[in-house]
């Protein structure tokens, strides 16, 4: 359908016609109200507040307040540029020269201002490495709550989700580890107790930076479907701008610890196959 808006004053000339299909013109208002929503004082105080201040973000991200901030702005600036693009694109249609022309003036207005966003940024990590420590991370919390046996294929799917790189690093750690359970006399039950409340500490600020990472990427689809989407998370809550060495040692360290767990568990007779990831 088809929807024709007559603009009575302002820039518009008074018999100026606007031709936009309402669905979609819609749908981009919508996208436009809440970007406009989202830069509000009291959204960045919250921001500030709250996901910033995460253990996730703070240690595999950063804890410079003006980095993390900077990251938040680009994003929106990005943001900006793709409603400026459908603008653009809506107002090809006008009869009024001026508006016509509206990709001209914007970006001639800002002419003066590089701006760098994050595809020509350095440190914004691929989707596909980030897909992939997603669903590293998500197995392993899955595994470390689970109240049921965890089999062999689930056990090599999560060591198959490593790069050659890490599975070795995985095995080193592992000979090391049995090595100190050969010593303890109580067969490593309370190395078993110690790995269970590292663990509870580890996944528990590293898991929320998987689930955001997964988030924002269902959330951004959304966006390409929905009328109004509200973004509940930004890149900077999210595994794209983590440092990759800390990530790796974070889930080997978790790898490990369920290892010998599983391991003290199989020797108690659960019924829990010992790991054989090495």
């Amino acid at each position: 359908m088809v929807l024709s808006l007559v603009a009575d004053g302002g820039s518009f000339s008074s018999k100026s016609t606007l031709q936009i299909l309402d669905l979609e013109a819609a749908k981009t208002m919508s996208r436009h109200v809440a970007l406009y929503n989202s830069v509000s004082d009291d959204e960045f105080l919250n921001l500030r507040q709250g996901p910033m201040k995460s253990r996730g973000v703070a240690f595999l991200n950063s804890i410079d307040e003006g980095y993390l901030l900077g990251l938040a702005c680009k994003e929106k600036l990005e943001d900006l540029g793709h409603a400026v693009a459908v603008v653009s694109r809506f107002s090809k249609k006008c009869n009024d020269e001026e508006l016509n022309r509206f990709d001209i003036v914007y970006h001639f207005g800002h002419k003066k201002q590089k701006v760098d966003t994050f595809r020509s940024g350095e440190h914004r990590r691929s989707s596909g490495t980030c897909v992939s420590l997603q669903n590293l991370i998500v197995t392993a919390e899955r595994c470390f709550h689970s109240t049921t046996s965890i089999g062999d294929e689930a056990r090599e799917n999560m060591f198959e989700m490593l790069p050659i790189s890490l599975k070795q690093v995985l095995r080193r750690k592992l000979k090391g580890q049995w090595s100190k359970d050969s010593e303890e006399s109580d067969g490593g039950q309370g190395l078993t107790h110690g790995w269970e409340e590292a663990l509870e500490d580890i996944i528990g600020w590293l898991a929320p930076m998987a689930v955001d990472t997964l988030r924002w990427q269902q959330e951004r689809e959304l966006e390409q479907q929905e009328l109004d989407v509200r973004q509940t998370v930004l890149l900077l809550q999210t595994l794209h701008f983590s440092d990759l060495e800390k990530t790796e040692v974070a889930i080997v360290e978790v790898l490990v610890g369920l290892s010998c767990i599983y391991r003290y568990e199989n020797l108690r007779g659960r019924h829990v196959d010992g790991c054989r990831w090495l």
